[in-house]
């Protein structure tokens, strides 16, 4: 079997990332996994590079990156034998978060040897691929948005000023939801595959991304002054059951809406609606902590 192969990006997050991805190499190739070095320059390389180290392969395919180049790498694994080590190094890290990865990227790659190759559920939307979350509306028009050399600069702090915008200027359309034969509707819609939402907050508690379901969450706020008073809630992952929060596990969404009403995958915005989402269970073989033993009495 070939080497693994790491693929980095260089200015994901907020500093240049060779160092890192430099140590991360050795540390691997200390632990009996050799692997080799691979930097991304230009939007969907990491894709490209995971596809060629599959095909070569390769022991695994390890990422050191944001989300945004994990579900690269992972739109070229999914299906497939091969799987992703994942390095988080990004501004908001949610599918690690989700799946209980150490977001030390030097304590994450440890999982090569310590952790377990599990299946993870995927999901296709419009035909892309994504393993964490889909969402339409304003969360979308706020990743379109913002200035990525702001990002790489400021970190989570850029997205403040483009929040500030929309407060002033965004207005929440009738969005028309068709999940698995239920007709629901709402101002803004989040499918997931995992517990975690934009970094650290809980959205939906134990969500299971192994059990062949999305999690659906539609939010009946048509405007700021309804959405707002949510928020304190997901800062407390005690947002679902509220009042104007519907919540379903499904296997099957359309979200149409306006024409110029966009949607975004794990944090890139993609397009505008409609958007058809299907979930892909056990499409993605991913190194995972393994389960603590429960002590029985």
């Amino acid at each position: 079997m070939a080497p693994g192969v790491l693929i980095f990006n260089p200015t994901s997050g907020r500093s240049d990332k060779r160092a890192l991805a430099r140590r991360l190499a050795a540390r691997l190739n200390v632990l009996g996994a050799e692997a080799e070095l691979r930097a991304t320059h230009r939007p969907g390389e990491a894709s490209d590079l995971a596809a060629q180290a599959a095909r070569a392969g390769a022991a695994f395919v390890a990422v050191m990156g944001g989300d945004g180049s994990v579900r690269e790498a992972g739109e070229a694994l999914a299906g497939g034998g091969t799987p992703l080590l994942l390095l988080p190094s990004g501004t908001s890290n949610v599918l690690a978060r989700s799946l209980g990865i150490p977001l030390n990227p030097e304590k994450a790659a440890d999982l090569v040897l310590t952790g377990e190759v599990r299946r993870m559920d995927g999901a296709l939307a419009n035909g892309r691929w994504f393993f964490f979350m889909c969402g339409a509306g304003v969360d979308a028009e706020m990743m379109a948005a913002i200035s990525i050399p702001a990002k790489k600069v400021l970190g989570r702090a850029s997205f403040y000023p483009t929040a500030a915008r929309l407060l002033m200027t965004y207005r929440f359309p009738l969005l028309a939801v068709e999940a698995d034969g239920e007709r629901l509707n709402g101002g803004y819609v989040v499918v997931s595959n995992v517990s975690h939402y934009a970094g650290r907050y809980v959205l939906i508690p134990g969500a299971d991304p192994f059990d062949g379901r999305l999690g659906l969450v539609v939010f009946e706020a048509r405007s700021w002054r309804e959405i707002l008073p949510h928020y304190p809630h997901l800062l407390k992952g005690s947002l679902l059951g509220r009042p104007g929060i519907t919540h379903r596990a499904v296997q099957q969404v359309r979200i149409q809406g306006p024409p110029d009403v966009r949607w975004q995958l794990d944090g890139d915005a993609m397009g505008t609606l409609p958007v058809e989402i299907d979930v892909r269970p056990g499409a993605l073989p991913i190194y995972c902590p393994r389960p603590t033993p429960s002590l029985s009495l």
